[in-house]
């Protein structure tokens, strides 16, 4: 089911690129609307056709995909253009320690492997997995 989504997620991006712009606009936002919902589909797939999932490996995957976002931001900061105010220079800085901070929040703060969200219900995995989504995105 996933996988049929996906094929049809990349044959609207391929239409959409021959097409007027309204009508691109419509298709990309119904690509984002079924990448958004076909995960919700996975929660009610019955346990005999699920594929098991490993905790250790996928929170490491997230965790790595947070580690090269927090990196993109350090990246972002020291591409500004420097007027050499001293304003400036406090606020890459600020930017830097805020960096640090979400680092050290996300990366020391684990609960014990029994009590992790992908182990206690397929509810609270896809929360987990689709709030990293969300905190990906506003690092």
């Amino acid at each position: 089911l996933v996988a049929l989504g996906a094929l049809l997620q990349m044959g609207l991006g391929l239409a959409a690129v021959q097409l007027s712009e309204r009508v691109f606009l419509a298709l990309m936002i119904s690509g984002v609307v079924l990448d958004s919902v076909l995960p919700f589909t996975m929660v009610f797939v019955p346990a005999l056709l699920r594929i098991p999932l490993h905790v250790e490996h996928t929170a490491e995957r997230y965790g790595l995909i947070m580690m090269i976002t927090l990196g993109e931001s350090i990246i972002n900061l020291g591409l500004q253009r420097l007027s050499g105010s001293a304003l400036q220079y406090t606020a890459i800085a600020l930017g830097c320690v805020v960096i640090y901070s979400l680092h050290a929040v996300y990366y020391h703060a684990h609960p014990a492997q029994h009590d992790h969200a992908l182990r206690l219900s397929r509810w609270r995995g896809f929360v987990w997995s689709y709030c990293h989504s969300l905190l990906g995105a506003s690092f």
